[in-house]
């Protein structure tokens, strides 16, 4: 088979237009103003994001549980696991509308462009960088959008530099990273409070790669000039609460390259501010700790923290392969009695989720043994929580 001749469209009365003419035409195409940007066999991919919860109180995992299931057999249910399991974390059903595009039922029509014109393919590829947030989920593809990867397919049959074009226009990031627990561990065993060469002895060579890819974004992120915004969600792998990770370990080199930069930003004229908001999930106040943890009544770390609910349902796999849901809250894990009482509208009596988070941690903090207490409290008020 021979190569198609490529043309210059040179005569196409819309690419000959000013460019904000064209933009002006494009504007009319249904463009999201939040994607997935990902990597699929070595291919560019663009998907929808559906805008999820990113941990209220109500999404705790049972929302990921198919309707028709019962209660009880539910947890022998692997498609259940399987969105619990997630790599994508609270964007579990971004990453199902991800798979059904690349299966072939294309839901970003815009994208069909590549196919048709580079240059006009581009021209919208631009607009949306500039005006749309963009979504990441995985390490792999923040490390090409960050440093570039020239080597990575964009068509089955062309090349373009697609990642030089979003690094220089790229406003707002949203970056989602539930990552092995592994990983975790490896950057706290190393130390990385310098961060400059990282893990010889890491278990696997995977997370050894990871671990190099981890110091490499951050500085990366604050060559993208234009961006302005940068929301982080993080979160492990694993059922266990996320307090027995080290947050300042694993944080700090983040937290000191964004300081930096921002006080750069500030200092010069012209230069857009940049926002930097981290999302991790609560603290357990048995566990945490002021020398490891962002905890209260500390000094402020540089970038702003915001605290959430981390999922109570987790994904376990048996040694034969088979995947079962797990029941394992971490902090609060009185939440269910404050709905209780809030359901049974007991007036005077009745307990805001704040009101038992706060009375939680104070039993925590004392010694106290929370889960009996609940127990307890279960046999008076005659409803059940497994603990």
């Amino acid at each position: 088979m021979t190569d198609l001749k490529v043309h210059s469209q040179a005569e196409s009365r819309l690419l000959s237009a000013p460019l904000e003419v064209r933009r002006e035409i494009y504007s009319y195409f249904s463009i999201d103003n939040q994607i997935h940007i990902f990597q699929r066999e070595g291919k560019l991919r663009i998907s929808t994001c559906l805008k999820p919860s990113l941990g209220d109180h109500v999404h705790d995992g049972r929302d990921r549980r198919n309707n028709r299931d019962e209660e009880g057999l539910s947890y022998r249910n692997p498609e259940w696991a399987r969105r619990l399991a997630s790599p994508w974390g609270p964007h579990w059903e971004c990453e199902d509308n991800a798979s059904r595009v690349n299966s072939g039922k294309e839901l970003y029509h815009v994208y069909d462009l590549r196919s048709v014109c580079k240059k006009m393919f581009l021209d919208v590829f631009d607009l949306i960088t500039e005006t749309s947030t963009i979504s990441i989920t995985d390490v792999d593809t923040l490390d090409c959008l960050t440093n570039g990867q020239p080597n990575l397919q964009t068509s089955s049959n062309c090349q373009w530099g697609v990642w030089n074009h979003m690094q220089c226009r790229i406003k707002k990031l949203d970056i989602s990273l539930r990552l092995p627990l592994a990983f975790y561990r490896a950057l706290e065993d190393n130390k990385i409070a310098d961060q400059t060469s990282v893990i010889a002895s890491s278990t696997t060579a995977t997370v050894a790669r990871m671990c190099r890819t981890w110091t490499r974004i951050w500085p990366s992120l604050c060559d993208l000039q234009q961006l302005q915004s940068i929301h982080i969600w993080l979160d492990h792998d694993d059922p266990s609460s996320w307090s027995v990770i080290k947050e300042k370990l694993i944080l700090n080199y983040a937290f000191a390259i964004f300081q930096q930069e921002m006080q750069v930003r500030s200092s010069r004229k012209g230069f857009s501010q940049l926002k930097v908001l981290f999302n991790l999930p609560k603290l357990h106040p048995a566990i945490a700790k002021a020398e490891t943890h962002f905890v209260q009544d500390t000094s402020p770390p540089p970038c702003n923290i915001e605290r959430r609910y981390r999922q109570r349902y987790h994904c376990v796999t048996s040694d034969d392969g088979t995947l079962s849901v797990k029941h394992n809250p971490d902090f609060p894990i009185m939440h269910e009695i404050a709905d209780f009482y809030a359901n049974e509208c007991l007036g005077d009596l009745s307990m805001t989720l704040e009101e038992s988070e706060d009375m939680e941690r104070t039993m925590w903090l004392r010694g106290e043994d929370v889960e009996e207490a609940i127990r307890e409290i279960n046999s008076l008020n005659g409803f059940h929580v497994c603990y």
